[in-house]
């Protein structure tokens, strides 16, 4: 799931069935609700007996369109919106197949790339408002990110069998290589800024991998457990699922990275069950702890604006601010808060106000678990069937 996102101008936070947007510049705040789902009816089917529950609905994820034109955002309810970002104007409601796991838009703006839980790609344009989603490719298992190359050329899909695939866009039946090493499935995947022929990817097996992405060679593995253990807390939040008081494994939920020189780029890494998040450094080939950033409450998404501060989106806590705001310092190695401009401070400020003074905060519990491979014995099991039985004769 996503919580925040933002470009230049706006920042945009989900909250369960309401979308908030802030802006800097205009000093403007935006409130966006979710319109009743009410798919369409196919032909030669039914329509359901049971109407949906729009009290159920929230918001899954959004992303504002490179040109800063529009914001589109997906729902629980299969639903695809898009937001003309001037006047904040619904101008598309769409439906999906399959409930989403991850959208993008393409660098040109001219689509957007959604991948489901079915293992489809599907391609939605923002040319024409009205026309239905192509499947341009498929997974045999869940999708759970995806990203385009700055040519536009390429796409790449990482899915919970272990794999990460490079195609051709738009005709993504092409597969120009795949990316193969994780032991568990791929959560997250980013171009490094500095070198964007440079994949990485993050994975439930507690590893970060970097990869020449068009020929599909591995190129470097980073284990975090380690540091995520010496670091950071276990979480003990409502929405937080741990087995025993413990997660099961070390799982890193997401990533995402800011260029800080030409050959260098920071990483900012989140993993499921901690409180807090870690800082890596990427230089040529080699990744390197640098810090670990400890949170009082449940870090529940990370991103990066477009001038390369740092958005932490927190759970709501007594006095706690929800979002916060950092800049890397490379000359001390750490996160320090970001001194921006008088109406970013303001805007941020205004931001944690409004959320104080709302109630319902609706975090819906993350399903990272799940994604898990499970490992059965039934050798075991048969045998001792096997057993009891010429124990019986």
């Amino acid at each position: 799931m996503h919580f925040i996102c933002a470009d230049r101008e706006w920042i945009a936070i989900s909250n369960g069935s309401r979308l908030l947007v802030f802006g800097e510049i205009s000093n403007r705040e935006i409130t966006l609700e979710l319109p009743p789902a009410r798919p369409p009816v196919k032909e030669n089917k039914p329509a359901p007996k049971v109407a949906p529950d729009d009290t159920k609905n929230t918001f899954l994820g959004m992303q504002f369109s490179c040109c800063g034109r529009w914001l589109a955002a997906y729902s629980s309810a299969k639903q695809l919106l898009i937001w003309e970002a001037k006047e904040w104007s619904l101008i598309s409601e769409r439906y999906m197949p399959k409930t989403a796991s991850s959208m993008k838009f393409t660098p040109d703006s001219q689509a957007i790339v959604i991948v489901d839980k079915a293992g489809d790609a599907v391609l939605f344009s923002t040319q024409d408002l009205q026309k239905e989603g192509e499947v341009i490719l498929g997974h045999l298992s869940m999708l759970l990110d995806v990203l385009l190359t700055p040519d536009g050329k390429q796409i790449i899909t990482c899915d919970r069998d272990e794999k990460v695939r490079v195609s051709q866009f738009p005709n993504a039946y092409n597969i120009i290589s795949y990316c193969l090493g994780h032991k568990e499935f791929v959560s997250s995947i980013s171009l490094l800024p500095h070198n964007t022929s440079i994949l990485l990817s993050a994975s439930g097996d507690g590893t970060m991998r970097l990869w020449n992405y068009s020929k599909g060679l591995a190129l470097s593995s980073y284990d975090c457990s380690s540091d995520v253990v010496k670091h950071l807390k276990v979480d003990t939040s409502p929405h937080i699922q741990l087995e025993e008081g413990k997660p099961s494994s070390i799982i890193v939920s997401k990533i995402c990275c800011h260029k800080v020189a030409d050959d260098t780029s920071i990483v900012f890494a989140l993993f499921y069950g901690f409180q807090g998040y870690l800082v890596y450094r990427i230089t040529d080939e080699n990744i390197a702890f640098v810090h670990a950033e400890l949170s009082n409450m449940s870090v529940l998404d990370l991103c990066v604006r477009d001038t390369g501060e740092l958005l932490v989106r927190v759970a709501k806590g007594d006095n706690y601010d929800v979002v916060h705001c950092f800049s890397f310092d490379s000359c001390t190695n750490s996160l320090r808060p970001s001194v921006n401009s008088l109406s970013f401070n303001q805007m941020l400020k205004k931001i944690n106000a409004v959320f104080k003074l709302l109630d319902n905060q609706s975090v819906t519990s993350s399903n990272v678990p799940q994604l898990l491979k499970r490992k059965f014995d039934n050798v075991k099991d048969y045998y001792e069937q096997k057993k009891a039985r010429i124990g019986e004769q």
